[in-house]
């Protein structure tokens, strides 16, 4: 399904519920980590709706030049993870 310009491979039914339950969630100025993508539409949506920070634990290095969107591979995770440098609060996707 097609949605704001972004393929998600997941069809509207999924992309409707994934979108009401990110309406319900209080993501506002909140960190939300995503676990794996192949395009950025949950990541944009969490963003429409205000979450204060999206990262996304990918295998593939994406680069993006939004301020709130960030990327870690797992070896980088694990080594924050790791080092206590991780965020906290932080709802998972």
């Amino acid at each position: 399904m097609l949605y704001n310009n972004v393929d998600s491979g997941y069809g509207h039914g999924a992309e409707k519920s994934i979108r009401k339950a990110i309406q319900k969630t209080k993501i506002k100025n909140k960190n939300v980590l995503v676990i794996g993508t192949m395009s950025p539409w949950i990541e944009a949506n969490l963003i429409a709706f205000g979450a204060g920070k999206v990262t996304t634990l990918e295998y593939a290095e994406i680069k993006s030049e939004h301020e709130k969107l960030f990327t870690l591979t797992p070896k980088e995770f694990r080594d924050k993870y790791l080092s206590g440098i991780f965020f906290k609060n932080v709802f998972v996707i």
